[in-house]
């Protein structure tokens, strides 16, 4: 028989990694679970998802997320304001929750607590899933406090960081109610290959955060060497922002061979025939873009940090490194050295398919599932 749960997602305004990670898990989970996916608000995630086919709701709640420099004034109304929305939203969720007969919370993210408080007053157990260090990546912390949220997140039944990095960035590797799970990505079936193009592929928000200035400074560099390729950069930016970027490159070999192409809502196309996907953000959570170039032949140098240094085992099933000049190696290595660089295409798909498919991810949530209903 199949199990209710209800996932809590908070993503509004834009599709993220957070929703596109939730739709790859529910696609792993659809054989023995019924969800229920529960917004803040009618936006465009709201719509995505629900146009997918997936059983949604919208009942208003608040985030317990601050920018660290946030008036004291302004946060004392805001503690009011949150805690009136949230206490109606509770009222209203355990109706739904009750009415649906709801066996398990599942909170998406680290950056809301909603879902633990409503899985305590219904009391059945909660599944909190971290998926962003919040401080380190996003500038934010938890409205709460660290030391409460802390803890709110060791009392819930269980804890799922998406990277090692993630789980010791919160203190839960020694929880035993903590496990390490890679998100799923896509399905095995989307394993594949094309023959390369000349060009490199940034992927991700054009931001310093997400490491486009390093990624542009590699490519310069690389230019300097070899004068063939273009760098395809795909990711929302800022107009002033980009022209800052061209004007880092003007007079330098690489000036016209930047591509900002904005937000693309398929990547399959340029990672199938990119010759490299530049991964420079200074400190990626997971990374989906790392693995979805696994799945597509695409063979990534990634900065060694983050959660990116737990995916990438260096040149296996793909390239690490710690500053422009070995980055510029790395990707002469992948341009010249053919048998090497279809090695590393291999044993990413390897990874891909052992590691982050929604196949074997399905496997271990069921098993997760299952442990916390016994």
């Amino acid at each position: 028989m199949k199990k209710n749960v209800l996932y809590i997602n908070h993503e509004t305004c834009s599709i993220g990694g957070c929703t596109y990670s939730l739709v790859n898990m529910l696609n792993a989970v659809k054989d023995f679970v019924n969800p229920i996916v529960l917004f803040r608000s009618r936006s465009i995630a709201f719509d995505y998802m629900t146009a997918l086919g997936f059983n949604t709701i919208v009942v208003p709640f608040k985030l317990n997320i601050v920018t660290p420099n946030s008036r004291i004034w302004a946060r004392i109304f805001r503690k009011i304001r949150d805690h009136t929305i949230n206490a109606f939203a509770l009222f209203r969720l355990r109706k739904i929750v009750k009415n649906n007969n709801v066996q398990i919370i599942h909170s998406n993210t680290g950056v809301l607590t909603i879902g633990l408080l409503l899985a305590k007053k219904m009391n059945i157990p909660h599944v909190w899933h971290l998926r962003e260090f919040q401080n380190l990546d996003f500038n934010m912390k938890p409205f709460c406090g660290w030391t409460k949220f802390y803890k709110l997140l060791y009392s819930s039944d269980a804890i799922i960081s998406i990277t090692k990095s993630i789980e010791n960035h919160f203190k839960v590797s020694n929880k035993p109610n903590s496990i390490v799970l890679f998100d799923a990505v896509r399905s095995s079936a989307e394993v594949s290959y094309k023959p390369k193009e000349k060009f490199f592929l940034f992927c991700g928000r054009v931001s310093k955060a997400k490491g486009i200035e390093d990624a542009i400074d590699v490519f310069s560099k690389f230019c300097e060497k070899d004068n063939s390729f273009s760098l395809k950069i795909a990711g929302l930016y800022d107009l002033n922002y980009k022209e800052n970027l061209l004007t880092k490159v003007k007079g330098s070999k690489a000036e016209g061979k930047l591509e900002f192409l904005g937000f693309c809502d398929d990547i399959k196309k340029l990672m199938l025939y990119a010759t490299s996907l530049l991964m420079t953000s200074i400190c990626e959570a997971q990374g989906r873009v790392t693995v979805e170039a696994m799945f597509y032949g695409c063979p990534v140098l990634g900065r060694n940090s983050g959660g990116t240094k737990e995916i990438i085992q260096d040149g296996i099933n793909g390239l690490l490194f710690e500053d422009t000049e070995e980055a510029v190696n790395k990707l002469l290595e992948v341009v010249h050295n053919q048998e090497k660089t279809l090695s590393i295409i291999e044993n990413g798909h390897k990874t891909a398919i052992n590691f982050f498919s929604e196949e074997s991810y399905g496997q271990k949530i069921k098993v997760l599932y299952n442990q916390l209903l016994k």
